[in-house]
């Protein structure tokens, strides 16, 4: 006779406690997150909540251990202008964002979006 036996598998967790840096013009903001065992990371931009108009960025970590967990990456010169122009430079505009997320299995999370405001 055999016993019936089973395992619960969690899904993927998101990021943890995302967050973006000074959003003025004259500087290049930082991202961070807690990586929750995640190795590859898509963040999405937008003009608005709808993302009509979006800008997409890929990081990835070998070891999501690393840094004590935590993910922090400036966004280059090139990257932070691709982001201003959707919304054509306007100070006070509200940016939206959020990252999508795979762990070392390939299981995929995503975190619900959030903005900030284009300042100068």
């Amino acid at each position: 006779t055999s016993k019936v036996c089973s395992i619960g598998v969690e899904p993927a967790q998101t990021i943890g406690n995302p967050s973006i840096s000074d959003t003025s013009k004259s500087s290049l903001p930082t991202l961070s997150w807690e990586n929750n065992c995640n190795k590859k990371f898509k963040v999405w931009f937008g003009s608005d909540s709808s993302f009509v108009k979006k800008a997409t960025f890929a990081f990835n970590v070998m070891n999501p251990t690393d840094n004590g967990g935590v993910l922090t990456k400036t966004l280059t010169s090139g990257q932070w202008t691709a982001i201003r122009k959707l919304v054509g430079d306007v100070s006070g505009s509200t940016i939206s964002w959020y990252v999508e997320s795979w762990d070392g299995l390939n299981r995929y999370a995503k975190t619900d979006p959030m903005s900030f405001v284009l300042t100068d």
